[in-house]
């Protein structure tokens, strides 16, 4: 499915990404974001994940819940389907595991329209249904996601 308008969202209910994987450079930010996020104030020779984890870096394969979540919305939102409007993500809940994810696994996200309301023609409220799922099959998480989708603006080059 590609959206030519807003409108085409309800002949198709269903958005699928790009096969993506959860680098260890992915986990390093959001492990980085998180620390910073937590020692605000503190002194500046702190700041730094080699604080937590030793000189080695041993971070766990296994994918922290918000990084999931994140890589799957960003996944979504890049999809070719999307590529004519500008997504804006406005909630992410209801978030359920069913499986751990490790690192470099491939993983796809399946987005099931469950509502759609259209204000203006130039604006959408979009909530799906998402599924991450691996490659070979089995859900891993699923949650609900809401989105606010505008025109994407055109290039006059």
């Amino acid at each position: 499915m590609t959206l030519r308008d807003l409108g085409s969202l309800a002949s198709a209910p269903r958005l699928t990404s790009a096969p993506f994987v959860v680098s260890p450079e992915d986990l390093a930010a959001h492990v980085e974001s998180t620390f910073l996020g937590e020692v605000v104030g503190c002194c500046e020779e702190c700041l730094t994940t080699a604080s937590i984890t030793g000189e080695s870096g041993g971070w766990s394969r296994v994918v922290p819940t918000q990084v999931l979540v994140g890589r799957a919305v960003a996944a979504l939102c890049a999809a070719e389907a999307m590529s004519c409007a500008d997504a804006t993500v406005r909630a992410v809940g209801r978030v359920k595991r069913q499986a751990q994810a490790v690192l470099g696994e491939p993983l796809v996200a399946w987005g099931r329209v469950r509502a759609r309301s259209r204000w203006r023609p130039d604006l959408c409220y979009l909530t799906l249904a998402v599924s991450i799922r691996r490659a070979q099959g089995g859900e891993v998480l699923s949650f609900e996601l809401a989105l606010e989708l505008r025109p994407a603006a055109v290039d006059a080059a």
